[in-house]
């Protein structure tokens, strides 16, 4: 008699897939549910995958908000995937410039030339994605309290090492299975990660032993048009 297979919720950190493995590829248009298949393989059934990610912003006058809006379009028609959306904000952080710069200190009066200065420190601003740990970490653990009989095993796609506590929490506290797969290529998980869950050392045939590969992404690519939604022209 055949095991069934083992019912698994995909926790995908969304822009840590995409600067890990997606970016500067052809392979942006990606089937969340179709892509977790293939990863894990026939001896897990994809019950649900939750997407966390943030709306960017258009740093480079590029439109990259847009081709975000049709991919989180084109996958919310999926009824398996949920889409947690945190934010990006924008931060003053000082940047170390080297070779230091001249910088001309000028009379606000009469616009002349006051000094010049030696700068090798000057303040800059960088847009930082917030929400998306919080939000991942916060679901994987209502799940694991309040819903641990409706799936066997949890799997976590990052390799963001700020998830070990809560990675560990669900493995070592609640006693559920949950195992951890690096969104770099071709890669294990992160150390910590790799310990805090219940990846096995070695393969076993009930353990998550998974890496990502190329081919795991080029049979994992939506249809264009998906449902009415075309692919964006630069992806």
């Amino acid at each position: 008699m055949s095991q069934s297979p083992f019912r698994a919720r995909i926790y995908i950190d969304g822009l840590n897939l995409y600067n890990n493995c997606l970016k500067n590829t052809g392979y942006k248009w990606l089937d969340l549910e179709k892509f977790c298949t293939n990863l894990l393989g026939p001896a897990y059934a994809v019950q649900k995958v939750y997407y966390f990610t943030a709306r960017v912003a258009d740093l480079n006058g590029d439109g990259a908000p847009t081709r975000q809006t049709f991919y989180l379009n084109a996958i919310s028609k999926f009824p398996n995937i949920k889409i947690e959306l945190g934010n990006f904000r924008r931060r003053e952080k000082k940047i170390q410039v080297i070779p230091q710069l001249q910088v001309q200190i000028i009379n606000p009066m009469n616009s002349q030339v006051l000094r010049v200065e030696k700068k090798s420190i000057i303040k800059g601003y960088a847009y930082e994605e917030k929400g998306t740990d919080v939000n991942l970490a916060i679901q994987l653990l209502i799940d694991a309290y309040t819903e641990s009989n409706q799936y066997d095993c949890a799997v976590v796609i990052s390799n963001d090492t700020d998830f070990e506590p809560a990675i560990k929490h669900v493995s070592k506290k609640i006693k559920k299975k949950i195992f951890v797969i690096n969104t770099k290529l071709d890669s294990e998980p992160h150390g910590k990660l790799k310990l805090a869950s219940d990846n096995p050392r070695s393969k076993h045939k009930n353990g998550v032993l998974r890496k990502i590969k190329e081919q795991h992404l080029q049979s994992s690519q939506l249809s264009d048009p998906f449902q009415g939604i075309a692919k964006p022209r630069k992806w």
